[in-house]
């Protein structure tokens, strides 16, 4: 599975008020997916660098 398959499952299923959930897509489209959208989970939990990488650029 993808990242970005897997991230918009989660906030799919997550009851959030209007401006949070603006807030969080905008930052999985601008900062999260360019980078690990398309990573499978599987090649993020060998590679834990690149979630680290990601956030300390953010």
């Amino acid at each position: 599975m993808l990242f970005r398959d897997y991230a918009n499952q989660i906030y799919a299923e997550r009851t959030l008020d209007s401006g949070s959930r603006v807030l969080i897509q905008a930052r999985l489209v601008n900062h999260v997916y360019p980078v690990i959208g398309r990573a499978t989970l599987r090649t993020l939990a060998k590679r834990p660098s690149a979630i680290q990488s990601l956030i300390s650029n953010l």
